[in-house]
């Protein structure tokens, strides 16, 4: 038969989440046990996912470089697998927040300015890639990109420190 559009009602909401070698720090607790973060991330995450009905979601995973996991989908129960199947190193051992957010604006930037989003989740400091979270934020402002940062570790002093205000 012919080819149905779907109805979008939710928001398109891109996870970008850090693979590099300090996610494997072990200073989190879920459901009881001592676990890393990247472990933590994945849990917080996919229960996100799963809550997130109305809207389409993709996963940036990046590390030394960014790459796109999944595209924008409704397909939430083959996301999640996905990203629970992320593991540290995945994308390298250092951390391209510029090039993810890069890739995040560069994957929404089709879609309508009022329902895109970024999560970006991570536990450090831009120690790799070509852009600078600050050239990066730049690009995410021409397209009115809204992005939402979720630092993970236990030292505050550790986390986003380069990447400066969310808008």
């Amino acid at each position: 038969g012919p080819v149905l559009p779907i109805e979008q009602a939710g928001r398109d909401i891109m996870l970008a989440v850090d693979t590099s070698q300090s996610m494997l720090e072990q200073d989190f607790e879920v459901k009881g046990q001592v676990v890393d973060r990247l472990s933590a991330v994945q849990a917080i995450a996919g229960q996100f996912i799963e809550e997130r009905e109305q809207d389409r979601i993709g996963l940036i995973l990046f590390g030394d470089i960014p790459f796109l996991q999944s595209p924008l989908t409704f397909d939430h129960t083959s996301l999640n697998i996905l990203l629970q199947e992320a593991f540290a190193g995945i994308a390298g051992g250092r951390t391209a927040i510029g090039d993810s957010i890069a890739m995040a604006v560069k994957t929404l930037q089709e879609q309508p300015a009022e329902s895109r989003v970024l999560i970006l989740l991570t536990d450090g400091e831009n120690t790799s890639g070509q852009l600078t979270p600050a050239q990066a934020l730049e690009l995410a402002k021409e397209i009115e990109l809204k992005i939402y940062t979720i630092g993970i570790g236990s030292d505050p002093k550790d986390r986003l420190s380069q990447i400066g205000s969310i808008f």
